[in-house]
């Protein structure tokens, strides 16, 4: 997305979101998970729970692991565009995860994102 500066005559000037891609597509928000789909997801990812409206985790790792731990989950919140709430204490790091345009929800992206840090979770020792 693209954040851009719009005039508004005889009005205040405002930050409208561009939510075209390149190609010129409309960018379809994503749609918030039903009941159903959240009970199947919470059921695959077994290191994630659902509560107020999002999913949380905590791993707890070796010392020496967290830094190189949360610069991967940097990496990759950044190559999918969407960013999880993170919170250290020593060797436990919680997360949680929601989706803004969806109404702070739970939705797709989410899910996914959870699965690629459990991953790398375990890939740094978390236990």
């Amino acid at each position: 997305m693209i954040a851009r500066r719009v005039s508004n005559p005889g009005g205040p000037r405002f930050t409208q979101r561009d939510t075209t891609r390149r190609s010129g597509e409309r960018r379809v928000p994503p749609h918030p998970l039903t009941e159903a789909e959240l009970a199947e997801t919470v059921a695959g990812l077994p290191d994630w729970t659902y509560e107020h409206s999002r999913l949380t985790s905590t791993f707890r790792l070796p010392r020496p692991s967290v830094t190189p731990f949360l610069a991967a989950v940097a990496k990759a919140e950044d190559a999918a565009n969407h960013h999880a709430v993170i919170t250290l204490l020593y060797d436990k790091v919680s997360l949680a995860l929601q989706t803004h345009d969806a109404d702070n929800s739970v939705t797709v992206r989410d899910v996914a994102l959870a699965r690629e840090i459990s991953l790398l979770a375990r890939q740094h020792g978390s236990h």
